[in-house]
């Protein structure tokens, strides 16, 4: 017992980087980062909270209170997918430490237990943000007995073991039918993208799914009805949400199959994962290779050329990254289609002056935040890690990194550009102009954020860290590059929606507030950013 804890407890440590606390080697800048996702946390904590409690006193009033139980569970285990289909293959199949941990007399089931442990450990920290406002707020709403508390504890505890474990049988069958692939890593990240983005279109159409009253008038039947259509559809589309609401509202029969549900399948891959954990972690060392060698003529690439080539091979060789990084263009193009399907629903666009006017600024200001949630540049000379020295001291001028470090964002965002302006002229019926302006606006916005995020991460480099995504995701940088996302957003799309009040051209305004915004992000990179990365320590 006392081996399994000190595993799970190092696993804990290893994973939210608290081992480095003890380090006295950066400190005081480890400390103050993870004080700084403390506080974080508990902010969205408290915003969840605030939110899911004003929806439930919403539902309430229509007699839908039921509803929070069901949106609450699903959205948390949507949330509890894109961690674990991240995650499941590094901690199961793809052990980084397998070697260290096979030389110790350590009984494998032990190590499988920990390491299981650990998954649902960082699984319940995203299912429990947003299962337990939403399970406290219906039981003050609704008035609810100490036994619903337990419960909802149980419910809680054992949320998570479904989608893990569907996650980890994915991951593994994935690994088995790629093996002898040589690109099997870019096949899986690209794999993991698809399945992702499959998983939030559903996520977004079913929470955007509305009712329309022929009479506009009956605000409470209306939203009677919205609240009932969203409960009927998540119910229909993740059965295992109608089991949690009836058995949390006292129906024992439908609770019993929610816990065979979560407990049968998990018990599984316990076993499974035991018989197959040497196999697939032995099998996970042996690459893939072609014998078909043909001796060609090197071409050889201008520097700039060989760092986009590098960062592209390292980006698709990543699943974490290609979830992470990549997420932000793909959100741009969904939330798109959504708000302008629910826009033209609603109203008729094309006849309504104040909507034919406000909506081309609304699509842009959509698109623009999610460009800037979580830039390329802002972990990528971070990533970069224990090779930084090779770039510090190879004959390549800083001015080249940074073209590289932008331009390979600029790309991976290029063709969701071209996808959305597509998109945009279609449902706005534009003419060549407005096409003109809406793609320029776009590009010039993606080259903002991603100057914004490499200034970002020149300031807070992160390069002691043994897995990615905490420089991707744990990292100073990206945080601090979304929070001014946000105030670079705020001054480049207020001042357009003014002038719309004033009735003057709002698109004209947004493109001038872009270029301005871009030249001092420019100046401001080219000085003072050049300057600390030639200080920056290899």
């Amino acid at each position: 017992m006392n081996k399994l804890f000190n595993l799970v407890k190092i696993d804990i440590l290893h994973n939210f980087s608290l081992n480095k606390l003890s380090k006295k080697h950066n400190r005081k800048r480890n400390l103050s980062s993870l004080i700084a996702t403390i506080i974080l946390g508990v902010f969205l904590f408290c915003s969840v909270s605030i939110v899911m409690f004003s929806m439930g006193v919403m539902a309430k009033e229509v007699g839908q209170l039921d509803f929070l139980l069901v949106f609450g569970y699903t959205i948390a285990s949507f949330l509890v997918f894109t961690v674990t289909i991240s995650k499941a293959n590094s901690l199961l199949f793809e052990v980084k430490d397998f070697e260290l941990l096979m030389s110790m007399p350590i009984n494998t089931k032990i190590i499988v237990f920990s390491k299981l442990i650990t998954l649902l450990t960082i699984n319940y920290l995203s299912f429990g943000l947003i299962t337990i406002p939403c399970f406290i707020s219906y039981g003050i709403l609704s008035g609810a007995s100490l036994l619903y508390y337990l419960i909802a504890i149980i419910t809680i505890l054992t949320g998570p073991f479904l989608i893990v474990t569907l996650c980890s049988f994915l991951s593994y069958f994935i690994g088995v039918i790629l093996r002898k692939v040589k690109a099997k890593s870019i096949i899986t990240s690209i794999l993991s993208l698809i399945i992702f983005v499959i998983v939030l279109v559903l996520y977004m159409t079913f929470v955007n799914t509305m009712s329309y009253m022929e009479d506009p008038n009956v605000d409470m039947e209306y939203f009677r009805e919205y609240f009932s259509n969203l409960k009927n559809n998540f119910m229909t589309y993740y059965l295992i949400s109608k089991f949690v609401c009836e058995g949390l509202q006292g129906n024992v029969i439908q609770y019993l199959i929610y816990l065979l549900l979560m407990i049968v399948p998990f018990t599984l891959l316990i076993v499974f994962v035991g018989k197959n954990y040497l196999k697939a972690n032995i099998r996970a060392k042996i690459t893939g290779s072609s014998k078909n060698y043909v001796l060609k003529e090197q071409k050889q690439n201008s520097k700039v050329v060989s760092l986009l080539k590098k960062d592209f091979k390292r980006f698709f060789s990543s699943s974490a990254q290609v979830l992470n990084i990549g997420i932000g263009p793909i959100i741009s193009t969904v939330i798109l289609v959504v708000l302008l399907i629910n826009f033209q629903n609603e109203v008729d666009i094309q006849n309504d002056s104040f909507y034919k006017t406000f909506m081309p600024i609304m699509v842009l200001v959509s698109v623009g935040f999610t460009y800037g949630i979580m830039p390329s540049t802002s972990s990528s000379i971070s990533l970069e890690g224990k090779n930084f020295w090779i770039i510090k001291s190879s004959p390549i001028k800083t001015k080249d990194i940074f073209i590289s470090k932008i331009i390979f964002y600029v790309m991976i965002c290029f063709p969701f550009i071209i996808i959305n302006t597509g998109i945009i002229s279609v449902f706005l019926n534009y003419n060549i102009i407005n096409i003109l302006l809406t793609f320029i606006i776009q590009l010039i916005l993606v080259f903002i954020y991603s100057i914004e995020g490499l200034w970002i991460n020149i300031l807070t480099p992160k390069f002691d860290w043994d897995n990615e995504v905490k420089a991707i995701k744990q990292g100073t940088g990206p945080l601090l590059s979304m929070l001014l996302g946000f105030v670079l957003g705020a001054f480049l799309y207020v001042p357009p929606f003014v002038l719309l009040i004033f009735n003057m051209n709002g698109i004209l305004m947004l493109l001038i507030n872009s270029i301005v915004v871009l030249v001092i992000m420019i100046i401001i990179l080219c000085t003072h950013g050049k300057n600390k990365y030639e200080k920056i320590q290899a």
